[in-house]
């Protein structure tokens, strides 16, 4: 964890900079355009494996 923003939590992975939103609930849809911004370190469809 990078560091805490106004309604998100800021994670570096390796130089990438990921922000996940507070939420009760992201939702898949969304919770797979934060696993692609994560492609660049960990491989594409790094999720799927």
């Amino acid at each position: 964890m990078e560091r805490e923003g106004a309604n998100h939590t800021i994670y570096t992975l390796n130089g990438v900079v990921v922000p996940i939103p507070r939420h009760t609930e992201l939702g898949e849809i969304f919770a797979i355009d934060i696993f692609k911004e994560c492609e660049g370190v960990l491989g594409k469809g790094w999720w799927k494996k």
